[in-house]
């Protein structure tokens, strides 16, 4: 045992539960802002659950890379052709895959490795946990209060009407979303 885990030892650990309840409620929040937004981000609820099946499934692999050289291999990629192929025409929903698939793997990658961090300079795990989460929240707000601030005060947004109108012009097909007309 090394002398790091031998004077963590004297901490209580963070019940296991915590993490557990946190990621429930993050999934059904998920789910249920999808289905309430299905018209604005076109992702159904069963793509909320399969990009966090990747999530979960590739967070240990891509760990132990992580861990092991530095390097964190990217499921980006991974995921957009996946919800690519399985559910085609939904730009939005390709990218809220991508957010639920692949930024949660790297969020959660990250995640341990300010816990490794913490664990070396002694922070007790408690500690740790309620910084994150505190941390997660002012980060969340403070996000959404600037998108929300930018879309209100940016002038000749796409919510202004006067625009709208002068930008609907026929629908025009572009190369991301038909096929290859030649035979190459």
């Amino acid at each position: 045992m090394d002398i790091h885990t031998k004077l963590m030892r004297r901490y209580k650990e963070a019940p296991e539960w915590w993490f557990w309840a946190i990621l429930m409620v993050n999934i059904a929040a998920s789910i249920i802002a999808c289905e309430y937004y299905k018209s604005q981000l076109q992702l159904p609820w069963w793509g909320v659950l399969l990009a966090c099946g990747i999530a979960f499934v590739f967070t240990l692999p891509i760990g132990i890379i992580t861990a092991i050289t530095n390097q964190t291999p990217g499921l980006n990629i991974i995921t957009e052709y996946i919800i690519g192929y399985i559910y085609p025409g939904y730009p939005v929903a390709n990218m809220c895959f991508k957010v639920y698939g692949y930024i949660s793997m790297t969020q959660a990658i990250t995640f341990l490795q300010d816990l490794k961090l913490g664990h070396y300079m002694k922070i007790p795990p408690r500690t740790m946990f309620m910084a994150q989460i505190v941390g997660t929240l002012i980060a969340g707000v403070v996000y959404l209060g600037t998108a929300w601030w930018l879309m209100e005060t940016i002038p000749g947004h796409l919510r202004d009407h006067s625009i709208k109108q002068r930008l609907d012009l026929p629908r025009r097909q572009s190369p991301s979303t038909t096929p290859p007309s030649s035979g190459a």
